[in-house]
């Protein structure tokens, strides 16, 4: 009699598959249970790109150096967490070396909440927890790192999520870095924990929502192929030439569903966001965060912010000037119809302009 889902012959057959980054994801990870049932992973197009790129490019013996340069809600985070999964516990077992990831993001919450999937997936998996190593007190598995080991316990792994200034960058070299939400990262930080402070197999993911037209992450993402880095461009949703001229003319709130190509965002749920969806969801952001957030755009210079002749109008001229004059239920009727209107200020590049 078959015991848990995990003990099934079929299932366990079938780990010799494992090799295959894209089998891992699928027939590995696990994102929840419904009714008992683990729901293992779907990969998207995006995913399955940069999975079958990793895989060949270990193929050929050479460093993995990508570039995702994407909109909000594609996947980045889940993608991450699972290939750091496969790399530190499949490549260390085919390898036969130990490896050591780190998750690195200008805020040590950023950093932590990668990781968190990351550790979901382990706990959601018995065979990825019996990996994890144990000491007095239990399994090393906290809210900031993991630590495995092979079955005869003579290679070790770990992944560990850091904020990327202060302190805790200094003494480490190790194999891979995921930079997570890159843009947000100082030159300086990236500079001390760069590409070259790595060791091993010198692998680099840089991942990020684009911002300021400068700095580190803005010229490796537009000098990729010269630095020796494979880019990838994944906004939320592809639209046509026509939405793209929109977009660019402040007018993404008027896209309808006809614009729209291809979705590659996901629903919070699982699975991907209709055109429906997505032309919903402009309707919430102001043009700035249309473009870089749903589109991935480099947006700088003067574009970075609005005409103060335009806050202006708006601030004074829509609403009565003697407004603090008026009573309770005269404020509110002077503000009703108003009260669904936005503004967006954007702080791009953390104010240093």
């Amino acid at each position: 009699m078959v015991g848990q889902w995990w003990e099934d012959t079929k299932y366990t057959n079938a780990l010799t598959k494992l090799r295959d980054p894209v089998w891992f994801f699928e027939h590995m990870l696990v994102l929840r249970y419904i009714k008992g049932k683990p729901q293992f992973f779907k990969v998207t197009d995006m995913q399955r790109e940069i999975l079958t790129h990793v895989y060949e490019t270990l193929e050929k013996g050479e460093p993995i150096k990508v570039i995702l340069l994407k909109g909000r809600r594609i996947g980045y985070s889940t993608l991450m967490a699972g290939l750091l999964l496969w790399n530190t516990l499949i490549k260390m077992i085919e390898d036969s070396a130990d490896k050591e990831w780190d998750i690195i993001s200008a805020s040590y919450l950023q950093a932590t909440m990668l990781f968190d999937t990351t550790k979901r997936m382990i706990t959601f998996n018995p065979l990825l927890l019996s990996a994890v190593m144990e000491n007095k007190g239990g399994k090393r598995l906290y809210s900031d790192s993991v630590y495995f080991q092979s079955p005869d316990k003579t290679l070790r792994s770990t992944v560990s999520a850091l904020a990327s200034g202060g302190a805790t960058k200094r003494g480490r070299s190790p194999d891979g870095i995921v930079w997570d939400e890159a843009a947000q990262v100082k030159d300086e930080d990236y500079h001390d924990l760069s590409i070259s402070s790595l060791s091993g197999d010198n692998h680099e993911f840089i991942g990020s929502t684009p911002f300021d037209d400068s700095g580190w992450f803005y010229d490796k993402a537009t000098n990729a192929e010269k630095q020796g880095y494979t880019i990838f461009h994944y906004p939320m949703a592809e639209v046509t030439d026509e939405g793209m001229e929109m977009v660019n003319d402040g007018e993404h709130r008027d896209l309808t569903v006809e614009h729209i190509i291809k979705v590659h965002g996901c629903k919070k749920s699982g699975g991907h966001m209709s055109p429906q969806e997505v032309v919903e969801y402009l309707q919430t952001v102001d043009s700035l965060t249309a473009r870089r957030e749903v589109f991935g755009q480099f947006v700088g210079g003067d574009e970075l912010y609005y005409e103060s002749a335009m806050v202006k109008d708006v601030m004074y001229d829509m609403l009565p000037v003697d407004i603090w004059n008026l009573k309770d239920h005269e404020l509110d009727e002077a503000l009703t119809p108003y009260s669904q209107f936005r503004m967006g200020i954007d702080w791009a590049g953390g104010g240093a302009h």
